[in-house]
């Protein structure tokens, strides 16, 4: 964080929850629900998992919707039925296929309404990345905060998940992944949307070794972030940038030393051998 937010943070004892709307990854829990799909494309995905379904006479249908049981049930129970009649029904422009793919508009509704009411909080495993030293640290001028887990106090990132970063294109990413998301009840689709957008990010993002807490925003809140607060014992460590100004290091460790004896300060500079060198500041 910049120098300016760091002493904030640590003169309210608070630290900053986001939506989604305030990153800077477009690709980062999506705003929107399978913007660029292809309706066609996800058609045919239904279709494909439908006439699946019906030649697997044996195969479990109890997490799909009921509508989609009833259809299934109906034609798995016909024996007059041949394959290219079932495709007749399943393409007919009154039938459940059409349905569903009209029920991603539902689900786009729920999650449009619920971006902007959710909370994230990004940490990382690392203190000596230069990439976000660079772009969340003021270009080398902010400081890095460390957190400690202590269970006494209930620490919330006792609660974080590791953000995976993926090679392969996740299947809730493509039009297969949808079909079989509009095909079951709400209840269950949501949860594993919201798990997949969450904790997904593109490999190109890996360096940051990033765990997350969600929360939601509370009902007396208004905006796009919350900042919550914390029991000062939760501050351990702080790194100050390399370049960090004077006036805002001379204020940081003048707080740390009088105040919260349990942060330890570090210096941090650019070593010889294209690594961070990290220096305890003692008091004097």
């Amino acid at each position: 964080m910049t120098a300016n937010t760091a002493l904030k943070v640590l003169n309210n004892n608070t630290i900053r929850w986001s939506s989604p709307i305030e990153f800077n990854d477009p690709f980062d829990v999506p705003r929107e629900l399978a913007y660029d799909v292809d309706t066609k494309e996800l058609k045919l995905a239904i279709f494909s998992i439908l006439l699946k379904l019906i030649e697997e006479n044996n195969s479990d249908i109890s997490h799909l919707t009921e509508n989609v049981q009833r259809v299934l049930k109906l034609i798995r129970s016909s024996k007059k039925l041949t394959k290219g009649s079932i495709t007749s029904i399943l393409s007919d422009k009154e039938s459940q296929i059409f349905e569903l793919s009209s029920g991603l508009e539902e689900l786009r509704k729920v999650w449009r309404a619920f971006i902007p009411e959710f909370r994230i909080l990004c940490l990382t495993t690392r203190n000596d990345s230069a990439s976000m030293w660079y772009h969340y640290a003021d270009k080398y001028k902010g400081v890095t905060l460390g957190l400690a887990c202590i269970d006494e106090l209930d620490s919330p990132w006792l609660l974080a998940r590791p953000v995976y970063y993926p090679v392969e294109t996740p299947k809730l990413f493509t039009a297969e992944g949808w079909a079989e998301i509009i095909m079951t009840p709400q209840e269950t689709a949501l949860p594993k949307i919201f798990e997949a957008y969450t904790y997904t990010k593109t490999p190109d993002w890996s360096y940051e070794q990033e765990w997350r807490i969600t929360s939601f925003k509370r009902p007396q809140e208004t905006g796009t972030t919350s900042d919550y607060n914390l029991h000062p014992s939760h501050f351990c460590e702080i790194y100050l940038g390399p370049h960090i100004e004077e006036n805002y290091r001379h204020q940081i460790l003048s707080l740390v030393f009088n105040k919260m004896p349990q942060v330890k300060p570090y210096d941090v500079s650019f070593g010889l051998d294209q690594k961070f060198k990290f220096t305890l500041i003692e008091k004097g």
